[in-house]
């Protein structure tokens, strides 16, 4: 999906045209990520289970603070406007990237093991815990 299309002013001047929009967004932007909340945990349950997406879902409502430049006097009007914020989750994508994760960690944790750790994929984990770099391998995984 494409997110390049989003920004503040491009859903200004959609909302000033009144234009309906779906616009996909960045998880990293701080507005979704305060609609996302603590939602992570549990997003997984039946009841955001949606059977025709095949995914868990979740809608939340909020109000965009909106703002639009008058073309005759140059003044700028704000103000509050409705947009619905669609959450997705995809369990099966999530556990593909664990698995392929994990797989990748495996691989390393037998070439640092075995003293082949190549430079190319070297990575570095930190710890207050564990003095053990397998330990601290196998902790991070």
């Amino acid at each position: 999906m494409d997110r390049g299309y989003y920004s503040e002013r491009n859903l200004n001047n959609l909302m000033k045209e009144h234009s309906k929009f779906v616009i996909g967004a960045k998880i990293s932007l701080k507005f979704i990520q305060a609609q996302i909340g603590n939602d992570r945990d549990g997003f997984d349950r039946r009841e955001f289970y949606n059977s025709e997406t095949g995914l868990f879902v979740k809608t939340r409502t909020m109000e965009w603070d909106y703002e639009e430049m008058k073309q005759k006097s140059g003044e700028v009007a704000k103000g509050k406007r409705r947009i619905y914020v669609h959450i997705y989750y995809d369990d099966q994508h999530a556990t593909d990237d664990k698995i392929r994760f994990n797989k990748r960690l495996d691989a390393m944790e037998t070439d640092i093991l075995s003293g082949k750790m190549k430079p190319e994929r070297e990575f570095v984990l930190l710890s207050n815990g564990a003095k053990d770099p397998a330990e601290a391998l196998r902790i991070s995984g």
